[in-house]
């Protein structure tokens, strides 16, 4: 079970982020940090999102991936960066391919704006 106060800020900043991007759709990376600590803090009686927790909140949000990582040990850091990363581009590529780019002529065949005109 996933604490309440943790879905209910994660869900504000996925709320506040897609409506920012109005129509734009949003690869979002959701990073369980400090994962080298769990223990201890479990030992201590803290409260922590487990890797299945952050999973399901990820997979209600089909732009979303959850990695566990930690800065201290630097797991999955790199992974995540290229994850977002991919991620950005593609949405950029599919954005690319889905809009078209048309060059008009309008009649001016044969003009040219350095042309000298007496």
């Amino acid at each position: 079970m996933l604490p309440p106060k943790w879905v209910q800020g994660t869900q504000n900043i996925i709320a506040a982020l897609t409506k920012e991007a109005t129509d734009q759709v949003v690869p979002i990376v959701l990073c369980g940090n400090k994962v080298d600590q769990r223990s201890e803090a479990r030992l201590q009686g803290l409260a922590c999102v487990d890797m299945v927790a952050g999973e399901r909140l990820s997979q209600d949000h089909e732009t979303m991936i959850f990695f566990e990582t930690s800065s201290k040990t630097g797991l999955n850091i790199g992974d995540t960066i290229v994850t977002l990363a991919r991620a950005m581009l593609t949405r950029e590529d599919t954005e690319v391919q889905s809009s078209s780019l048309r060059i008009e002529t309008n009649g001016m065949k044969g003009t040219s704006c350095c042309s000298a005109s007496k």
